[in-house]
Order: structure tokens, then C-alpha cells, then sequence
């Protein structure tokens, strides 16, 4: 007995289908390799990339202040040693997300070409962010001082928020 050739298919199978188009990339984008659509193509992966980092370093950031505020009554029926402990395990993560959210930040603004730029947000944007920063440096040095402690955490936390809100704006580009 011979063996036969399996059946033709008339549909194609999965393997056969090209790829869904990304939202930012054309189905043209993905069959035309070094054409200026597929550069846009790549940009726009990269861009979303770099606005991903952006926003889950700006989360890490203004969530971990308002789960800080949550959990703050909790911490203060802890001892004192107890306390130290749960502020120096977020700053370790939170000072990470701060520093990627303003490097990334920082990138995003050199992507838009200077005459695009949205005035007055972008700065008003950056002055929030100096803002938390400043609250947040106030909270590391504060060393147990409590007028303190509470000066330098609202601050950062009414900061973060509205540099969340601001760079929405900026991302919408407001102006």
C-alpha cells in the first residue's frame, strides 16, 4: 500500500495567517521591510514601550504613596523598629520607580520635537515631579520628627497625584 498526501485545506491554518496589526502599525507596514512605514511601525513599538515603563515606574511611585497612606494607621501601632522597617522596604522599591518614572519622562520629552512640545503643561508637569521629589527627600531626612514626616508625605503624595494628572494632560497634548 502507497502512502497518499494528506488533503489539501482550503482555509489556511494559524501558522499560515500573518500576524494581527498593532494599532500603531499597518498590515502594508508588516510586508514591506525598510519602507518608511515599517520605520514608523518600529517607532511606534518603541514608543509604547517607553510610555508602558513611564506609566508602571509613575505607578510604583503615586500607588505606593497612597498605599502608604492606607497602611499608615496600621504602622502606627507597630513598634518603632517595625515602622523603620516598612518605610525602608518601600523607599526601596519606591525611589526605583521614581527614578525610571523621570527617566523615562525625560525620554518622552525628547521624543516630541521642541515646537510641539504642549507650554505650559510640560513645565507645570516638571514642577510637580520636583514637588513629590521634595516631599520625599523631606520624609528621609525628617529622622523621626512627626510635623515633618507629615509636611514631607503630603507633599509627595498631593505632588505624585498631580504629576499623574499633569502628564496626562502633557500626553494628550492640551495645549
Amino acid at each position: 500500500m502507497t502512502a497518499t498526501a494528506p488533503p489539501a485545506r482550503s482555509s489556511p491554518t494559524s501558522r499560515d495567517r500573518p500576524l494581527p496589526a498593532l494599532p500603531f502599525c499597518s498590515a502594508r507596514s508588516r510586508r514591506t521591510p525598510g519602507s518608511r512605514t515599517t520605520e514608523r511601525c518600529d517607532a511606534g513599538v518603541v514608543t509604547a514601550f517607553r510610555l508602558f515603563l513611564h506609566i508602571l515606574a509613575a505607578s510604583v511611585w503615586v500607588g505606593g504613596q497612597i498605599v502608604m497612606a492606607g497602611i499608615l494607621p496600621t504602622t502606627r501601632r507597630l513598634e518603632p523598629e517595625s515602622r523603620v522597617a516598612v518605610a525602608t522596604a518601600f523607599g526601596r522599591v519606591a525611589w526605583i520607580g521614581l527614578a525610571v518614572a523621570v527617566l523615562t519622562g525625560l525620554w518622552n520629552v525628547m521624543a516630541i520635537p521642541m515646537d510641539e512640545l504642549p507650554h505650559p503643561w510640560v513645565e507645570v508637569h516638571l514642577l510637580a515631579v520636583l514637588v513629590t521629589a521634595a516631599g520625599a527627600f523631606l520624609q528621609t531626612i525628617a529622622r523621626g520628627r512627626p510635623a515633618l514626616l507629615a509636611v514631607g508625605g503630603t507633599t509627595a503624595a498631593l505632588g505624585a497625584i498631580a504629576a499623574m494628572y499633569l502628564g496626562v494632560l502633557v500626553t494628550i497634548n492640551v495645549a
